[in-house]
């Protein structure tokens, strides 16, 4: 839930951005702001420029180059810590700073007319927990570790950050990565050798002295070592021991620093996959492909040279005991059917071996030993300032779920599965990782905070001010580069530093936005400054080029005159080693609500529709994860197991990241019992639905009338939809009219003489509707009855033509 907070309250800084430009606010506002709590000094004129700063970040002395006059300003690009409340929750290892003022954003005439105009409806229905003019002061850090996530994530080389060179990090995250890859590769070498390969020799069953790891080499783009290989040799012979040490980088381990070393693994011995003198084949998976673990990262005692023929023998009544040493709360297998799962470390020995064996005759349900949603966390941290005290209680129950305490050097810190929220005093609030919140704890009691250089580049008076240590991320940056060939893109390997300000209060002719890039030299930012020159040219003149529609309208003329002054008015300049990029204030900036109405009008609308698909999309494969587990749908009111009383939403919330709100719920008690009852309140925001206005009700249904996949409250298996899983209807978003609590069981019972009807009040010309093959369509509500019955019923022999 955190996560999607911080995700909503960076969406409100932008929509700030987007919806307030600049207009002079009130003078008070303007002249008199109120203090900063905790600041114990009042805030300058929100007008700031940004002084140019040394390649050290100093600012200049008397003998420095002066810099090429702007636009008008009258505060300098600095404050000290005292005026800046959050200087003392940083740490050493931040590496780009957000800083924003949304109350004073607020009081802007701007903001209430564009409000007036429901043009921030969305933004705010969203953030409900803290609303805009509620915030004095905002800041958002992205630390290292969180950097390291997101360029995990994106498949880049994780560098240690003690020294910024090539040491690789082996996350989780990796690790999952290079499982599904082996799954690919494993599944590859069947469909061509009809067996997977054994664990010492290949698929046909001959003997080679070799790893199956070495025989998935071709598999995993790795021929040319492959071939390096001699198969009529063992794995330590003279000439197959020299190329232990290429090693490729998809068997590396979780703190196996041995080279040449891996902890993957197969399961060998007796009823075991990898047991005989034959490569295993998928007809002997009788218990079924998602129920049987192929390989597993195990722990990095049990590393063994690469090339070493074998596995983990299979001790079924203590599996567990050959896994090693498994670090965490979890350790990653992957399953026959290429799927990758995270078991808990707590996960019985004898579901263990079922799992490990694939032809017991033991059905196990996985479900309970599997941790969903465990990936590490990248979600920036904010600290936040508030006008007046909040209810703790309300923030804590919207940001943080399954939510427990920790006492941290004297401090209490709320948190979950892996967000913390830390109440520094009744005004300010820090929200984000665990970790980080530790780290700035420690920092602030100790009063030895870090105070990062990047701080002396934000222009900290601004209404939005940002920067980011560029420099910090070279070694991320050049795989960047390498991994993108495009012209000029070397020249950001030059980049120390990037700073921007939106003053969006700001008089006419004032600094609406700008960007500051510090560069190592100054013949790098002329480099830099000669290709964004040409880029900014070129968008002026594309610009100029757009096409105007000969129905445009007087108010779309004014606003693309308006727009035009703007990109016209954008300027590039350079000094020293320092690219600037300015955007002043415009003239008639208070119109700009008015005539935006229309295109963000049709904007909004563009986003609901697009929202919605994605949350069909969601179901769409929530519903076949679920059926790869169980080999069966939920029911409309029943589990696949038979455990009856609850909707089918609630059976699907492990497989939307709900795994935590799943678990509090009783299976063997009805919706309405006491206990199940108070988890109403809890409906996710993924069942919220379009002109639903009822708290914890939804109109997104499955169809329980007759001939429908659902009828009969059965739990349906794919094989029932026999006229075609792109012709048949698994879920439908009816009208509004028709929403029912989200947990209670039940779908829509249809006539099959009038489908339309059981549809209820539709808003719109059309409704939403997910197929059997995770197709999303919007269907007109004037569709015919015996159409819609046709999609509905899902094995009348009758075929839809789209």
């Amino acid at each position: 839930m955190w996560k999607t907070a911080s995700r909503n309250l960076i969406a409100m800084m932008i929509g700030l951005i987007l919806s307030g430009c600049g207009q002079n606010p009130p003078a008070k506002s303007n002249t008199e702001p109120a203090p900063v709590p905790g600041s114990g000094a009042a805030s300058a004129p929100a007008t700031g420029s940004t002084a140019k700063l040394t390649p050290t970040g100093e600012t200049p002395g008397k003998d420095a180059k002066p810099a090429t006059p702007t636009a008008p300003s009258t505060t300098s690009n600095t404050v000290a810590a005292g005026s800046y409340p959050h200087a003392s929750y940083l740490t050493d290892d931040v590496v780009g700073i957000l800083v924003a003022h949304p109350r004073r954003l607020t009081e802007m005439p701007l903001y209430t007319n564009a409000r007036a105009a429901g043009m921030l409806k969305d933004m705010e229905r969203e953030f409900s927990v803290l609303k805009p003019e509620e915030i004095e002061l905002v800041t958002m850090l992205i630390d290292q570790p969180s950097i390291n996530t997101t360029a995990d994530k994106a498949g880049l080389q994780v560098v240690a950050a003690e020294t910024n060179q090539t040491a690789e990090v082996v996350t989780a995250r990796t690790i999952k990565q290079n499982l599904k890859m082996l799954g690919l590769a494993f599944h590859n070498y069947l469909d061509v050798n009809r067996h997977f390969p054994r664990h010492d020799g290949d698929g046909p069953g001959m003997f080679t002295g070799l790893s199956w790891r070495v025989h998935l080499l071709p598999y995993l783009e790795q021929a040319d070592l492959y071939n390096q290989f001699k198969l009529d040799e063992p794995w330590d012979s003279e000439h197959n021991k020299k190329l232990i040490e290429k090693m490729p980088r998809i068997y590396q381990s979780a703190g196996v620093t041995d080279n040449g070393k891996t902890a993957v693994h197969v399961f060998t011995g007796d009823g075991s996959l990898f047991h005989g003198d034959k490569g295993p084949i998928f007809r002997e998976i009788t218990d079924g492909s998602s129920n049987t673990i192929l390989a597993v990262a195990a722990g990095s005692d049990t590393a063994e040279i690469w090339t070493k023929p074998g596995g983990l023998p299979l001790d079924e009544k203590m599996p567990k005991k050959n896994l090693g040493k498994l670090s965490g709360k979890t350790f990653t297998v992957l399953m026959c059917d290429g799927s990758v799962m995270s078991l808990k470390t707590s996960v019985d020995d004898s579901v263990l071996t079922m799992m490990i064996k694939p032809a017991d005759g033991m059905f196990v349900n996985i479900y309970d030993s599997v941790v969903f949603n465990d990936e590490p966390q990248d979600t920036p941290t904010l600290i936040v300032t508030l006008v007046h005290p909040a209810d703790r209680t309300k923030i804590l129950g919207t940001l943080l779920s399954g939510m427990e305490d920790e006492t941290f050097e004297g401090q209490t810190i709320h948190k979950d599965t892996a967000s913390a929220a830390w109440f520094a005093d009744d005004q300010t609030y820090v929200f984000g990782p665990l970790t980080v919140i530790r780290k700035i704890i420690s920092a602030k009691t100790s009063g030895k905070a870090g105070n990062p250089a990047i701080l002396k580049q934000l222009a900290l008076q601004a209404d939005i001010a940002m920067a980011f240590d560029v420099g910090s991320q070279s070694a991320l940056i050049a795989q960047i580069v390498e991994k993108n060939p495009i012209p000029g893109i070397g020249l950001v390997q030059n980049l120390k530093s990037i700073a921007v300000q939106y003053n969006l209060t700001g008089k006419p002719g004032d600094k609406l936005m700008e960007v500051l890039a510090t560069t190592e030299d100054a013949q790098g930012a002329s480099m830099i400054s000669d290709i964004l020159k040409g880029f900014l040219a070129q968008g002026k003149l594309m610009f100029k080029q757009i096409p105007v529609p000969p129905t445009q309208t007087a108010g779309e003329k004014e606003l693309l005159k308006f727009a035009q002054g703007v990109v016209d008015s954008a300027a590039l300049s350079q000094t020293d080693n320092q690219v600037q990029l300015l955007v002043p204030v415009p003239a008639g900036i208070e119109k700009l609500p008015e005539l935006m109405k229309p295109a963000f009008d049709q904007a909004r609308a563009a986003a609901e529709a697009t929202k919605r698909r994605n949350t069909m999309k969601q179901f769409g494969l929530a519903f076949h994860n679920y059926h790869d587990v169980w080999l069966k749908f939920p029911g409309a009111g029943s589990s696949a197991d038979g455990k009856k009383g609850l909707s089918w939403r609630v059976h699907l919330l492990p497989y939307l990241d709900q795994a935590n709100l799943y678990n509090q719920f009783k299976m063997d008690e009805p919706w309405d019992s006491p206990h199940n009852k108070a988890l109403i309140d809890q409906m996710p925001d993924i069942f919220k639905s379009e002109g639903v206005t009822e708290p914890n009700k939804t109109s997104y249904h499955v169809f329980t009338g007759p001939g429908s996949l659902f009828a009969d409250d059965r739990a349906p298996g794919i094989n029932m939809v026999t006229d075609g899983t792109s012709n048949t209807i698994l879920a439908v978003e009816a009208g509004p009219d028709t929403a029912e609590i989200w947990t209670k069981p039940g779908g829509l019972d249809f006539d099959p003489k009038d489908p339309v009807k059981g549809l209820g009040k539709v808003v719109g010309d059309t409704f939403l509707i997910l197929l059997c093959d995770g197709t999303v369509r919007f269907l007109p509500k004037t569709i015919p009855p015996t159409t819609l019955r046709k999609l509905i019923q899902c094995a009348d022999g009758e075929v839809v033509d789209f």
